[in-house]
């Protein structure tokens, strides 16, 4: 396996590994604890050559491990698997609300029913409670839209990377961590080449992908338009597009021809702001109800998300969606369906009354699944 910073994806090894002291200057990797003979043991048997608790404390101490470009690491990078999960969509959908969302509604421990533990490191946890937490949740006011993932560093002429957000989720039975890497990209920067080249090295190498689709762009809702605050006049053309072109990218970058399947990406196709459609009739009841994970049993829940998805998807395909839906199940294998609302409800005046989350563990849920972390079919992996 080759570990790769997610930021700019190039490889690591423990050799170009940059190590950190708190006031920047050069350091070496967290120190090993504990009585030799068991450190020879876990070397013989293959494990992690640092503890969780060792790589916590070193992190807590303002160390730092960077890739050799300068790019923060996540704890225990050469021995944790890393997940890089995309989000696709065009400006507005709901992304950055959703990631808002999504992180809050994780470190409220309801993933414990599925034995996950999660953990962020101190970078993610600044830059999530400035950018994200105190903007939606504190001052319940809309997230401006999310800055390129490539900016132009004027002083060197070089495009800089911004960094993805990091959240660790650690079985509590096995004591197996994985590092879950997020990141955005507004569909439109997808539609010229340049912007393709710019994005191409992230898409093809995402474990995991959310293509987002906005009610706006479903032009056959009975009752007319959902409601587009923004007046974008998007169509849905430009969202099947944008999962297009994400295909494309992802075969070319890991060699493979057009035809043949992707199955080692695991995708999900999110209708966002889904509280805009529950009133009406022929939305699917149900799908945005709140799950209680204490109650459901990883087959019950997993029996759940299923019907869930063949209702969103028939909702799909009835408003229009059609041409979406037949191109996700063709090219992602085991593609789901479903519903989210990242806010419960619309801004007024660029503020929330209240802010309620429904359904955004769901599709993370889906991926995981997707790639061996959990199983909800019952079996742990």
């Amino acid at each position: 396996m080759v570990t790769r910073c997610p930021t700019c994806l190039e490889a690591v090894t423990r050799q170009t590994i940059v190590w950190q002291a708190p006031d920047g200057s050069p350091a070496g990797p967290p120190p090993r604890s504990g009585i030799p003979g068991l450190r020879w043991l876990r070397d013989l048997l293959g494990m992690p050559d640092r503890t969780p608790a060792e790589w916590a404390d070193w992190a807590a101490g303002g160390h730092r491990a960077l890739c050799p470009r300068g790019h923060h690491l996540p704890a225990d990078v050469l021995t944790r698997r890393t997940l890089t999960i995309g989000l696709v969509g065009e400006s507005g959908s709901s992304k950055s609300h959703y990631i808002a969302a999504l992180v809050q509604t994780l470190q409220e421990g309801h993933l414990a029913a599925l034995d996950l533990q999660v953990d962020m490191d101190p970078a993610t946890v600044r830059r999530y409670q400035t950018e994200y937490y105190s903007v939606l949740f504190e001052r319940k006011q809309a997230i401006p839209a999310s800055r390129p993932l490539k900016v132009l560093d004027e002083a060197t002429g070089t495009q800089e990377t911004r960094p993805p957000l990091t959240v660790v989720l650690r079985n509590i039975v096995t004591g197996e961590a994985i590092n879950v890497c997020i990141f955005d990209v507004a569909g439109e920067q997808l539609l010229s080449e340049q912007s393709q080249f710019t994005w191409a090295r992230h898409l093809a190498m995402a474990d995991g992908l959310m293509f987002f689709v906005d009610p706006a762009v479903l032009g056959q809702l009975p009752g007319g338009p959902a409601g587009d605050e923004s007046g974008r006049g998007q169509t849905l053309h430009v969202t099947e597009s944008v999962l297009d072109i994400t295909s494309t990218l992802a075969h070319r970058g890991r060699g493979l021809s057009p035809d043949h399947d992707l199955s080692d990406v695991s995708a999900v196709v999110l209708l966002a702001k889904a509280d805009l459609l529950e009133a009406r009739a022929s939305f699917p009841s149900g799908v945005l109800s709140p799950l209680d994970y204490g109650r459901e049993t990883r087959a019950t829940l997993d029996a759940r998300l299923r019907r869930d998805s063949q209702a969103v998807e028939s909702f799909l395909e009835d408003a229009g969606g059609r041409n979406l839906v037949l191109s996700a199940l063709h090219k992602y294998p085991g593609v789901r369906f479903h519903a989210v609302t990242a806010t419960g409800g619309s801004a007024k005046d660029g503020r929330y009354p209240t802010v309620e989350p429904r359904r955004v563990l769901e599709p993370l849920l889906t991926i995981l699944d997707g790639r061996g972390v959990v199983s909800l079919a019952g079996e742990r992996r």
